[in-house]
């Protein structure tokens, strides 16, 4: 892996503060196997992510883990990480007032409970509207789950704003956007 590539799963447990060596006692895997996760030569399985999840205080990484390692990371929706709790609270009321006008819009479309084929296009927008309002509530999670897990975990997101993915699980300095929709 190139120097200029650092692991998201390292990245975490640095944030956490925990040594190698610890954080391989506590989440029941050798050292070697943890090393090997953190250098992307040996892909981490799922259950070991969720209990870095736990151990780091680190809920994006799931989500992270999820949309770069498995197929059906596909399905899981764009996220839009705030920078600060004002963001947060922001992003919230949009999605709010997003969903709202979708509903109306797909109770305008379905009359008698029927999709009216000339609405279908109407439909179909609330449908992406829909989508986009799962993303946003997702990204309030994920940060509110940083805010409550401490600043320590905050900078993490911080420093995924800051990188693109490169091969196998590794994160690369990039000047633009980290996660799409950002």
């Amino acid at each position: 892996m190139s120097d200029e590539c650092t692991n998201r799963y390292k990245m975490c447990r640095i944030n956490a503060s925990y040594t190698q060596e610890h954080a391989a006692e506590l989440l029941h895997i050798s050292q070697r196997a943890l090393s090997d996760y953190e250098t992307g030569k040996q892909r981490v399985p799922d259950e070991t992510v969720g209990n870095m999840v736990k151990l780091y205080k680190v809920p994006y990484l799931a989500y992270l883990h999820l949309r770069e390692t498995n197929a059906l990371g596909d399905y899981l929706p764009d996220i839009y990480p705030p920078k600060t709790n004002g963001d947060m609270v922001a992003l919230a009321e949009l999605a709010k007032r997003t969903l709202g006008i979708a509903l109306e819009d797909i109770k305008d479309s379905m009359p008698d409970l029927e999709l009216d084929d000339k609405k279908r296009p109407q439909f179909e927008r609330s449908m992406k509207s829909i989508d986009a309002v799962c993303g946003k509530l997702l990204s309030v999670k994920l940060y509110g789950g940083q805010v409550t897990n401490g600043a320590a975990n905050t900078a993490f997101i911080e420093n995924v704003r800051r990188f693109r993915f490169c091969d196998k699980g590794g994160l690369s300095a990039h000047p633009k956007r980290a996660v799409a929709g950002t």
